[in-house]
């Protein structure tokens, strides 16, 4: 790989050292930098932070030589050792130990990101979001901390319509909409009193996300048998009402064709509020869901959906912090019920939303 033949380059050029004793004790002290740093970027929350789960590198630090040396996607697969070979040899007063302290600046700015949490979640969100590596570092350089704080807060407030939230539906452009609610989760996290709450982009990477509905709406009925079914059964395994529970059982005995809209309908009525159907495709009633969670029948009604979620998370599964406060109604000033999400709850938790965002990001935009 390169890395290790970059590995070979520097070595072999500290045994040119004299006295003989001397370079091989610097031999030993890269080895055992380059080793250390190796193993660092080998943990798994770190490198994800930094790589998406398809990341190419076999050794994780030539990541880092790959950012000094340019190489994104070139033809010649040895690029970037080329880069470094021909660094020395046509540079007179460039050294293996300028090159070195080079590589060790910028594994001690990308660990500095790691472990300071605003950092932590400014950056990992504008990674996920296409943002390189190498360009937030080029920007880091030019400024100081605080000044590239809020440069990284005025690049995420470009990508949304942060003084309109309420503006943004089910129907949305998918990509502004899902940026909100994973913004609204990593501000969440940013603002918490407690130090060791971290969003997971690795958990978070390694899973495809839709926007679901909170409350069920009934555009979202189940079409194939088998999902309608499936449905059915777990209503009425989660009911609590006789009656319900009979008329699930009798329709589910039925052959032939049957008039599933209306049993579907008045399921939703029941765990509505008022017993009024409504769709609410607005963001009061979105949040952020994995895809496997979200299954392609979707719609169980909203307490299945609290008790799917809980099961989950206590199995070990990744649930975004406001998804999961979301469904156990966190932001709501009254949990009389948890039947259905209605009008009082979608309001909290719009609002909490909208001052979540604003308050942390609208007074940085110049």
């Amino acid at each position: 790989t390169n890395s290790e033949l970059i590995k070979a380059l520097i070595l072999s050029e500290q045994a040119k050292i004299t006295p003989l004793k001397v370079g091989q004790l610097r031999q030993l002290e890269i080895a055992n930098e380059w080793d250390f740093i190796e193993q660092d970027l080998r943990n798994p929350e770190f490198w994800l932070f930094l790589q998406d789960i398809n990341s190419k590198y076999q050794n994780h630090i030539e990541l880092i030589f790959g950012i000094v040396s340019g190489e994104i996607n070139h033809e010649d697969p040895y690029y970037t050792f080329q880069y470094f070979n021909n660094r020395l040899k046509q540079e007179d007063d460039e050294t293996v130990e300028n090159i070195w302290a080079e590589i060790k600046k910028i594994y001690m700015q990308l660990k500095e990101w790691y472990t300071d949490r605003e950092y932590y979640h400014l950056i990992g969100y504008l990674i996920i979001n296409d943002y390189t590596i190498k360009e937030l570092l080029s920007k880091s350089s030019q400024l100081d901390k605080s000044d590239f704080k809020m440069f990284l807060k005025n690049e995420i407030l470009e990508g949304i319509n942060i003084n309109e939230i309420e503006s943004y539906t089910y129907f949305s452009d998918r990509s502004e909409l899902k940026n909100i609610l994973i913004l609204f989760n990593i501000i969440s996290i940013i603002r918490s009193e407690n130090p060791s709450l971290r969003f997971n982009f690795g958990q978070f990477k390694k899973q495809s996300w839709d926007i679901e509905h909170i409350h069920s709406v009934s555009s979202e009925i189940p079409e194939k048998r088998n999902h309608q079914i499936d449905w059915l059964r777990e209503v009425s395994n989660y009911s609590k009402d006789k009656k319900l529970k009979k008329e699930i059982e009798a329709f589910l005995k039925i052959k032939g064709e049957r008039d599933f809209d209306s049993i579907f309908e008045k399921i939703v009525r029941t765990y509505s509020e008022n017993n009024n159907l409504s769709d609410v495709n607005d963001i009061s009633n979105l949040a952020l869901l994995d895809a496997g969670t979200n299954r392609g029948y979707k719609n169980a009604v909203s307490p299945i959906k609290r008790a799917t979620i809980i099961e989950k998370e206590l199995n070990g599964q990744f649930i975004p912090l406001c998804t999961r406060n979301v469904f156990l109604k966190y932001y709501s000033s009254s949990v009389e019920q948890m039947t259905f999400w209605g009008k009082a709850d979608r309001e909290n938790y719009l609002k909490k939303l909208k001052d979540t965002l604003s308050k942390y990001l609208i007074p940085v935009k110049q």
